[in-house]
């Protein structure tokens, strides 16, 4: 069993957050990064924010390229690669960056260490149908030809001018007839994005459960 990596420069990235969110304090702040994650894996676990997109990646035929950005703890890759086993590769593509992110919770250095390490004994289980690729989705894009994925996960940058650039770059990633989707749909930021790009070429963008949003690409 292999498993494929494609490493980011060691430096972190500024802490940065999303304007258009309210400020609420995290009530778990005050725990130790190990008990932090471990709040954090019993949510994702019991919320997979992919799930509501199954149906239509079922859709699609023959071998499929994949790729989320922003894999976090692997929930939703794990739960794709589980449950659509002609997946024949995963780009989970998340450098783990230091953030607050529009809830004000804090993924410093150490939680993010954490998670990192949980999504990698999650997600190695399932080989080389999985790539880690440990840069930012910005630099990733550059590494990918145009039409080159079936579909693609975006949850990453919530703010508007982070949400813009992945659907501006990714976007001609995706073969006709894919799946273009995200999360946080309600998002100030990424409604604006998708809005301003998307409603362009669709006349219904289709939101699912758990904030999910997708298109199948013409």
């Amino acid at each position: 069993m292999s498993v494929t990596y494609t490493f980011m420069d060691s430096s972190q990235p500024q802490i940065i957050r999303d304007p258009s969110r309210p400020v609420v304090k995290d009530p778990y702040d005050h725990l130790n990064a190990k008990d932090w994650v471990d709040v954090q894996i019993a949510w994702c676990t019991n919320n997979i924010c992919g799930t509501s997109l199954i149906p239509a990646l079922q859709k699609l035929q023959g071998d499929l390229v994949g790729l989320e950005i922003r894999v976090y703890l692997g929930t939703t890759a794990d739960l794709f690669l589980r449950t659509l086993p002609n997946i024949k590769k995963y780009h989970a593509v998340d450098p783990y960056p230091t953030y607050v992110d529009g809830d004000t919770a804090y993924f410093d250095k150490d939680r993010q260490v954490l998670a990192k390490q949980y999504a990698f004994d999650n997600l190695s289980k399932h080989g080389d149908r999985v790539s880690f690729d440990y840069v930012s989705s910005d630099e990733f894009h550059k590494t990918i030809p145009d039409n080159y994925l079936d579909f693609i996960f975006i949850d990453g940058d919530h703010s508007y001018e982070g949400a813009l650039k992945n659907i501006v770059n990714y976007y001609p990633k995706v073969k006709s007839g894919g799946v273009f989707a995200g999360h946080n749909y309600s998002w100030p930021g990424v409604n604006q994005a998708i809005n301003k790009i998307l409603t362009k070429d669709y006349d219904k963008v289709n939101v699912l459960q758990h904030d999910v949003w997708y298109v199948e690409k013409k």
